[in-house]
């Protein structure tokens, strides 16, 4: 967000907007506000002052260059190929991801209809994501659940869908393939 000079506020202020809540960065010490759309205009409500209302309009230079920090992931799994075994879900740090059924039809997800997640606005580490996969099958002695670890670098991540498959690798792990 910018406020232009002149402004009570003026200055460049960065934050996520997720879910109808803006989370600032935190060098600003500000804390959430609650975001709506009204018609064409981004009504923002602090709390503790009155909603201010913001036009769609162009970025302009003295607000500094406009970012989209938020990036899609979506998953997609193909439970045929793993031996009987199935994904019961994969956790992008903590936040659970929509599977996207993959067959002959299907080939890979999409980020349409809710079947991504946004990146985390925050994680573990500075320049990764933690992945869980958490899965199940059948031994000799009776069904079993377990959970596979893997990582997302940041910087593999594209501001477009970032597509990935659950993927049984050579050791006998699952983690995600990018597609």
């Amino acid at each position: 967000m910018c406020e232009k000079r002149g402004s009570t506020a003026a200055g460049f202020y960065k934050g996520t907007y997720s879910n109808g809540v803006i989370t600032w960065d935190s060098q600003y010490n500000f804390p959430d506000y609650t975001a709506t759309v009204d018609g064409s205009q981004l009504v923002i409500d602090c709390n503790v002052c009155l909603p201010t209302y913001y036009d769609v309009g162009s970025w302009s230079g003295e607000c500094g260059p406009l970012e989209n920090t938020s990036k899609k992931i979506a998953v997609g799994i193909e439970n045929s190929a793993y031996g009987g075994i199935s994904i019961n879900g994969v956790t992008i740090e903590n936040i659970p991801c929509p599977l996207t059924i993959l067959n002959t039809v299907v080939t890979a997800p999409d980020c349409s209809s809710n079947s991504y997640i946004n990146s985390p606005v925050n994680s573990a580490a500075p320049n990764y994501y933690t992945v869980r996969i958490t899965y199940s099958g059948i031994r000799v002695n009776g069904t079993y659940t377990r959970v596979d670890g893997h990582i997302i670098y940041k910087s593999d991540l594209g501001f477009n869908c970032n597509k990935y498959k659950v993927y049984l690798n050579n050791a006998g792990r699952f983690e995600l393939l990018r597609l």
